[in-house]
């Protein structure tokens, strides 16, 4: 297999001025973060009171499902993420109808793979569902409800290529308004069921109905806005094996942080029981919701390090310490208002019985911490040509994280939890030194001190509030708002004297297209 070069951006975009182009970016991620802050909180709204109506076993049934139907989501085997590379190429070169064959290819492709595959969770349901332990009277509820949900699988996986097509014409907006929809009703759709007195079955044809909707949705955008997309089917045999060679590797890298932070669910599930999963998946859905965030940076930082390897590589290095000063403060001040005060925020948001997740939260928090890092220079290495390297890196770091967790689970939930830091800080210790033997960044750069300073600052402040609590013993009302209030001085103070000059330099100069009225 082939290792596919890193994809360029349309050559308009590739043309325009600097300062537009930076603007595009930075609105262009402020509207993916945006999303992604809707969809939690929705999230935060939805999760206890499903809980509460549903009962631990069967939430944690639901959870499991929903585990499942996500890693099904990539049996589109990576061809939605080549449609944004194939297709804006071809555009780029004038070659209309090589972009439409293009489109009709992995629209058809993509197409069986959703068939195919939703046809073998409806029969293999039952089977599936063996491997967890839950009580007898769940178990015919729970395989219904699964088969239920390969009729959502196989609607969420159609609309992967279309959403792909958007994202490759850099329609970001037209993307978002399909996404942040959906998004935002996976979280709420569950709650509408429980108060229609729906069971679990009727929740999954809810989100099977808002899979279907978002497909139309998409499927017109694409027709009406991005004609180029119009697909016709035309097999071309050479085309198709480069396709599915470049999405091959761009499913290693998408399942790899899908399986890192879910699918320790699974084997909580196998191994301990269905009631534990919701102990267990609750904070882990809040880590993954902020790792979303991130994740909205994602393909826009991708286009960044992709137009810099091609036009001025020497500036690789800055982009990358930028970005890695500005995620590593901004999730250092996650972790401490989450060492702080998640006893308090588990307390008011899940309520009584969820204090083991408190500590679980903390674990996870700090996973989130390193996997930011992982990411900015897992971007850098993929927009540099070497994307086999993060994929060999991904694998070890889930295979890694499996084994610990068996390792650890005889500790508790606590125990299985570490896990998550510990597999994802061994891979951004291996990401650096893959980036530095290629010549992309230097280790003593890698976090600059200041930066370093900063979080250890933020470690230790943590620390103290978390030995200090026990002693003094403050209310809720009290901690929350306290901890809120140093929190935002501390923000502050870091964005001075944590981020270097020429970073809070060109942060003002990004931030400011966002203020068109401010000069």
């Amino acid at each position: 297999m082939s290792e596919p070069a890193a994809a360029l951006p349309p050559s308009d975009r590739a043309a325009s001025p600097p300062s537009r182009r930076a603007g595009a970016v930075v609105r262009d991620a402020f509207a993916n973060i945006v999303a992604q802050a809707v969809m939690i909180a929705a999230l935060v709204v939805a999760t206890p009171l499903l809980v509460r109506v549903l009962g631990p076993e069967r939430y944690g049934a639901f959870n499991v499902i929903t585990v499942i139907m996500a890693y099904l989501a990539n049996l589109d085997l990576g061809l939605a993420r080549a449609s944004t590379k194939y297709i804006p190429e071809a555009m780029a070169r004038g070659a209309e109808a090589e972009a439409r064959t293009v489109a009709g290819m992995v629209f058809a492709m993509v197409a069986v793979l959703a068939t195919a595959g939703s046809l073998a969770l409806a029969a293999g349901a039952p089977l599936l569902l063996d491997a967890f332990r839950m009580s007898p009277a769940l178990r015919p509820e729970a395989a219904g409800a699964l088969r239920v949900a390969s009729v959502a699988v196989a609607g969420t996986v159609m609309t992967m290529p279309l959403i792909g097509a958007l994202a490759g014409h850099q329609r970001f907006t037209l993307m978002n308004s399909v996404r942040v929809p959906a998004t935002v009703l996976t979280a709420l759709l569950p709650l509408a069921g429980v108060a229609m007195g729906l069971g679990l079955r009727g929740i999954l044809w809810l989100l099977a109905a808002k899979a279907w909707v978002s497909f139309v949705a998409a499927l017109i955008l694409c027709w009406r806005y991005v004609p180029q997309t119009r697909p016709w089917f035309r097999w071309d045999r050479a085309l198709a094996r480069q396709l599915m060679g470049f999405g091959a590797w761009t499913l290693f890298l998408q399942a790899g942080p899908m399986l890192t932070g879910s699918a320790d669910r699974l084997i909580v599930g196998a191994a301990v029981g269905l009631t534990a999963v919701t102990y267990y998946g609750v904070p882990q859905q809040v880590t993954n919701a902020i790792k979303g965030v991130l994740d909205g940076v994602r393909a826009v930082l991708f286009t960044r390090f992709s137009q810099l390897n091609a036009s001025d590589p020497d500036h690789l290095e800055t982009l990358h310490r930028r970005a890695v000063e500005c995620v590593a403060l901004g999730l250092g001040l996650v972790c401490f208002l989450v060492a702080g005060g998640a006893e308090e925020l588990i307390a008011l948001w899940m309520g009584p019985g969820f204090e083991t997740s408190a500590t679980i939260l903390k674990i996870f928090t700090l996973a989130a911490f390193f996997f930011s890092l992982s990411l900015v220079t897992g971007e850098l290495l993929q927009a540099a040509g070497h994307i086999r390297a993060v994929v060999s890196v991904t694998v070890f770091v889930t295979a890694l994280q499996a084994v610990l967790i068996l390792a650890f689970l005889p500790w508790g939930l606590p125990g299985a939890a570490l896990a998550a830091p510990a597999s994802q800080a061994a891979g951004t210790l291996l990401l650096a030194l893959l980036a530095h033997r290629r010549g992309l960044i230097h280790l003593r750069s890698f976090v600059p001190a200041r930066t370093v300073a900063c979080c250890g600052a933020l470690a230790a402040a943590g620390f103290a509030v978390a030995g200090l609590k026990p002693v003094l013993r403050p209310e809720p009302h009290v901690l929350l708002p306290m901890l809120t209030i140093i929190g935002v001085a501390f923000g502050s103070m870091a964005a001075l004297f944590g981020l270097e000059r020429d970073t809070r330099a060109a942060l003002t100069a990004s931030l400011a297209p966002l203020w068109p009225g401010r000069r």
